[in-house]
This record gives structure tokens, sequence and C-alpha cells, in this order.
């Protein structure tokens, strides 16, 4: 792309306002989402959305895709499962550099020194200077990504809770736990799940499990309703869609004489991957396998 055709300053602008709208999520926005919300907010010129032949990205989009690499590079933005978060430092960026213009040339700034303390560190001949290309094949990762955490929410949300308790049932036994009960529907005390390491329940505590479907994050005074099922002797782990605050995040920190273990969706997507050849059939069927292995990156069984 021509600088004409979008000059810096334009994408300073925008990339501005990308970083305000997702400043309020702490769990970030999946890139369809954000992009939709910025092309929502902002006027974009017929030139800006006009699409390339080659990729079908819009113009806009493509420029972004550069931007936001610098600021990945910088710290200030974290793309993980498809997600865009402004981390603290970009927060603070965001509030020191109040121009758009300034923002975006300090994240370049910041990049091109990385790059070239990089280079010096490894001994190698300076590459070429970094251009400022449209970046299909990470915009379309993302996508992909995106597309795929998307998936994966819809699978679970379309879950009701017995389903959900199942499936983390499911997990435990592959991760070597003894499963002997499952609370069947109605009250169950505040504990859904039970397992021990052996069969007899003879090595080891016992393991409490909580399970919250759904896509409310869990608050502190649910945790501390849990935890007050927990004996010293055993541990507990609470396991929740939606997620938790950060109030609950922080209980759970600061627990000494208890053991609690909070497990989200990313965290329990994760685990399924990695555990999924202990599956039997039937729980393989609970959620797809081929997004999990897409968002995990790594994990592999």
């Amino acid at each position: 792309m021509k600088r004409s055709d979008m000059p810096n300053e334009r994408v300073g602008e925008l990339l501005h306002h990308l970083f305000r709208i997702l400043q309020p999520h702490r769990e970030g926005l999946l890139l369809a989402e954000a992009l939709a919300r910025l092309a929502g907010a902002v006027r974009l010129t017929p030139n800006e959305t006009r699409r390339y032949e080659s990729t079908g990205v819009p113009r806009f989009e493509a420029r972004l895709g550069y931007a936001s690499a610098c600021c990945v590079a910088a710290g200030w933005l974290s793309k993980q499962r498809g997600r865009w978060t402004v981390t603290p430092a970009g927060r603070a960026a965001l509030k020191e550099f109040r121009d758009p213009a300034q923002f975006f040339s300090r994240a370049r700034q910041i990049r091109n020194r990385s790059r070239a303390q990089e280079r010096m560190s490894q001994d190698e001949t300076p590459a070429p200077p970094v251009t400022e290309a449209p970046t299909s094949g990470e915009r379309a990762i993302d996508t992909a990504r995106g597309t795929a955490w998307a998936e994966i929410e819809r699978h679970v949300g379309l879950m009701d809770a017995y389903g959900f308790q199942h499936l983390v049932a499911d997990l435990l036994r592959a991760m070597d736990w003894y499963v002997p009960w499952e609370a069947p529907p109605g009250p169950d005390g505040g504990v859904d799940i039970t397992a021990f390491r052996d069969l007899l329940g003879a090595t080891g505590g016992r393991l409490k499990v909580q399970v919250k479907s759904g896509t409310t994050k869990v608050r502190s005074d649910a945790l501390r309703a849990f935890i007050a099922t927990v004996n010293e002797e055993e541990a507990g782990m609470l396991v929740a869609s939606g997620g938790f605050t950060d109030e609950a995040d922080t209980f759970a920190r600061l627990q000494s004489r208890r053991r609690l273990t909070l497990v989200d969706l990313p965290r329990l997507i994760e685990l399924w991957a990695r555990h999924y050849p202990k599956l039997d059939a039937e729980a393989r069927q609970r959620l797809p396998l081929a997004p999990v292995w897409f968002l995990t990156g790594d994990v592999r069984p």
C-alpha cells in the first residue's frame, strides 16, 4: 500500500480509537467484533473500506494489522485465543499519548528499537527496513482464531448446567482422578463433583469441585460460600465458563490454609486439549477438538 493511500496520521487515529474501544474490556474482544465496533464508531472513507484484490481484506484492516503488530512488540497489546486485549502498559500509553499520531509513532519506535537490539545481540547483518505492507497472513490467523474461539464459546454456551458439569467430570477422569460422585439435579450443598486420586480414596486428599456455567463472572462472595465446604485436608476447585471477577481472583490467591484452584474457560480448553487422548468416546463428543488445538497453539496430546 502506498503511504498516500492511508497516511500514518490516519492509522494512528484509527489505532488510538481501537484502543479506547478495547480498554473497558479486561478480557479483550474478538478481532471481528473489535473491528466492527471501530467501523461503527468512526467514519471510514471509501478508499479505506476498499478491499485488496489479492486478499479481500479492507485497506483499513490491513493497515491496522501492521499497527497492532507494533503495539504487540511494544507490550501494549495482547493477542491470545483470537482476542485483542490492552495490557497495563497499553493503558498507560493510551493515557500518556493522547495525540493519536504520537501514540502510533511511539509504538513504532519501541518496535524498531527492540528489533535493532535483537539484531545486535545476535551479531547479525542488519536486515532491510521493515515495510508497512499489509500483513494478510497475520490477519488471516487472527480471524481464524477468533472464529474458532467464538465457536467454542457458542458450543459451551449451549450446554445446560449438567452438560457442563459432565464435561468437567470427564476431564478429571482423563487427568487420572477417580470421580465417584456427581451431583444429581436438585440442591447439592455447594459441591457438584467429588474426586479422589485412587479408587478407595486412600491416598491424597479429596477434591471438591463446584461448576458454574453461563457467562456471568463468579464473585468473591460465591468463592467464600464454596470454600466454607472445603476442609483443610481437602482441595477445592471452582470451574466457571464465565470467568472470575478481579476480587475473586485476589481472594483465591490470598488463601493460605485451604487449597483453592480457579479454572476459567480458556484454562479448561487448554486442559481439555492436553488430556484429550485419555477421554473416552462419549466424552470426546462434548467438545470439538480441531478448534481447541488451533486456539491453544503448542498444546498437543
